[in-house]
C-alpha cells in the first residue's frame, strides 16, 4: 500500500515535469490547435479515486491514535503530523492515515473486511490511473528521446496535418 501511494507521488512529481516539457517544446502544435479547433487537452491527469467513500468507524480510530500522539497540547505533541493526520482525516486520505500511523509505530489494529476490500479497489483505481496517464501524449514526450520521430508521431495523435500547421507557422509570422 505504501509503495503504491510512493509510486503515485512519484508519479504525479514526474507528470508535473513531462507536462512542462511538453507545453513548452509544443507551444506551437498547442497555438495552432488552439486556432483551429477547440482543443482537446491532452495532459490532463486523471486523479485517482484513494479516498474512502465515508469516514469509517476504523479510519476514525487511526486518525484519533494519531491525534493523541501528536496534538500540539501534549507535552511532546508534533504539530506538523498533527496538521498532516487532520487534513488526511477531513479529507479522507487513509493512505496518508495509514502511512502517518506506520511513522509513529502506532499498532494498526485488524483491517476490518469491507475496509480491506475499498483499500485493494481504491490502490487498484491508483495503479489503473498511473498506467491510463502514461499514454498521454505530455507523458510519451517526456519519457521519449525527443526526436523528430516522436513529435511527427505525437503531431499525429494530437490531429495535426503537417501541411496545414507548416501553411500556419508560415502565416503567424
Amino acid at each position: 500500500m505504501e509503495y503504491t501511494h510512493l509510486e503515485n507521488s512519484e508519479f504525479e512529481e514526474t507528470m508535473s515535469e513531462y507536462k512542462h516539457e511538453y507545453m513548452e517544446d509544443f507551444s506551437e502544435e498547442i497555438n495552432f490547435l488552439m486556432s483551429t479547433a477547440p482543443a482537446k487537452d491532452e495532459t490532463t491527469v486523471k486523479e485517482p479515486e484513494a479516498k474512502m467513500s465515508d469516514q469509517h468507524p476504523y479510519f476514525q480510530s487511526l486518525y484519533r491514535s494519531i491525534a493523541k500522539i501528536t496534538h500540539p497540547d501534549k507535552n511532546n505533541g508534533d504539530d506538523e503530523y498533527f496538521k498532516k493526520a487532520n487534513t488526511a482525516y477531513s479529507t479522507g486520505d487513509w493512505v496518508e492515515l495509514i502511512t502517518l500511523c506506520n511513522e509513529l509505530r502506532i499498532a494498526l489494529p485488524p483491517i476490518p473486511d469491507d475496509v480491506y476490500k475499498e483499500i485493494i479497489n481504491c490502490l487498484k483505481s491508483i495503479q489503473e490511473s498511473i498506467n491510463s496517464n502514461k499514454q498521454s501524449v505530455a507523458w510519451v514526450w517526456g519519457a521519449s528521446d525527443k526526436s523528430e520521430q516522436v513529435r511527427d508521431q505525437i503531431r499525429k495523435a494530437l490531429g495535426i496535418d503537417p501541411e496545414l500547421f507548416e501553411e500556419w507557422k508560415r502565416t503567424k509570422n
